[in-house]
């Protein structure tokens, strides 16, 4: 479906996908970095609450299920739901915060010897 992004397109492909950016730029044949270009953009905030009411929607539902799953006994999920909780407290209190993923950076190295020459 790659081509010129409108605000009709986009809504559609909002209510098709599944909340992510990722998502939805796959829907839309386009990268991620174009759907969050045209989200910012000031004449697209209407499309951009969408995708994040989308998003909230996903997000609430997902509660749900886990707290539906832990209700009905799953033990595996109460098991998750508790470390989940323990992570949160930690990173809370600023101890054991652990980041995943990649981390890009541009890194400037200066001789502080002769800083002052």
């Amino acid at each position: 479906m790659a081509g010129k992004l409108t605000k009709q397109i986009v809504k559609k492909a909002i209510k098709e996908c599944d909340g992510t950016y990722l998502a939805l730029s796959i829907f839309l044949g386009v990268s991620p970095i174009t759907v969050k270009r045209f989200m910012w953009l000031e004449k697209n905030e209407d499309v951009y609450e969408i995708f994040k009411e989308r998003q909230l929607n996903i997000e609430n539902s997902a509660i749900a299920n886990i707290e539906d799953a832990i209700n009905h006994g799953d033990i595996k999920t109460s098991k998750w739901y508790v470390d989940y909780l323990r992570k949160v407290k930690e990173q809370e209190e600023g101890k054991n915060i652990n980041i995943d993923g990649q981390l890009g950076l541009n890194l400037t190295i200066k001789d502080f010897k002769n800083e002052n020459d």
